[in-house]
């Protein structure tokens, strides 16, 4: 009768009678497993906390597909930016990519006319405070005063002072404050 013996198997070896063992090789270690969420950073604020990703390298943050910030993992592939409430994406350029879901948002709020449009509002805001600080060269800030008072007009305004604010933190040398979104 023939002994089979499998790849994985351990196998002794007799050399010059001496024996020899070779124990079956072990498993490659993993890359880490990305991961984010949306935490408290005081009363109104919030911040997008994420760990697992390539180390030193961008990570995009999307929401709803589109792009809001491009965050820069540290050496351990942790990352910290501002945020609004809501749930996002984060990838980075080797692949790892997260959910990143808010604790403080319900799926009912996100799917409603409320939560859309502060998102819209905040959207559209942040774009035109951008503008807005490109085209003063940082002056004074002008929003809109025709905006209606609902959630639009509240994202409006939000994203409007942080999308300002970004612009010209980086231009008065504070930093990268794009990172926050």
């Amino acid at each position: 009768m023939k002994a089979k013996f499998g790849l994985a198997a351990s196998a002794i070896l007799v050399v010059g009678g001496m024996g020899l063992t070779v124990a079956p090789a072990s498993a490659a270690p993993t890359a880490p497993t990305a991961q984010c969420s949306v935490v408290s950073a005081g009363i109104g604020q919030f911040q997008l906390v994420g760990s697992g990703f390539k180390a030193n390298a961008p990570v995009n943050v999307l929401k709803n597909g589109a792009l809001q910030a491009v965050a820069t993992a540290d050496g351990a592939g942790a990352f910290t930016v501002g945020a609004v409430r809501g749930n996002y994406t984060a990838v980075d350029h080797s692949g790892n990519s997260a959910k990143c879901s808010d604790p403080f948002t319900t799926t009912e709020e996100e799917e409603t006319e409320i939560g859309q449009g502060y998102t819209k509002g905040f959207t559209d805001g942040q774009a035109a405070g951008k503008k807005a600080a490109k085209d003063t060269m940082c002056g004074t800030p002008q929003i809109p005063r025709n905006l209606r008072q609902d959630a639009y007009a509240d994202g409006f305004r939000d994203g409007f002072t942080r999308g300002f604010d970004s612009v010209c933190a980086q231009e008065q040398g504070q930093g990268n404050q794009d990172n926050d979104l």
